[in-house]
């Protein structure tokens, strides 16, 4: 965010990501981004101007999967359009 006021979630949410196995395929998954949370509640997270932002991705995915690459896309509205970000993940 290079702009003067804190973006909200929507600019960041679920259909942001994408996650795949370790054969390429995309695992059925819903994640939760927010920020620091306590352990009985969830708080969106606001994405802030002028400085680093963190926070914690939950992913929800089928009981077995393993995820081993998650893509993240810059523009929600159009995958094709975006930029994408490539995370490899060690289990």
């Amino acid at each position: 965010n290079i702009g003067d006021t804190d973006l909200t979630s929507f600019n960041v949410s679920p259909s942001s990501f994408s996650f795949f196995n370790e054969n390429g395929v995309e695992i059925d998954s819903f994640p939760l981004i927010g920020d620091d949370n306590s352990k009985d509640t969830f708080k969106p997270s606001t994405i802030r101007p002028n400085g680093k932002n963190k926070g914690k991705i939950y992913i929800t995915i089928p009981k077995g999967e393993r995820v081993s690459e998650m893509i993240f896309y810059d523009n929600i509205a159009t995958k094709d359009r975006a930029d994408t970000f490539i995370f490899k993940i060690n289990n």
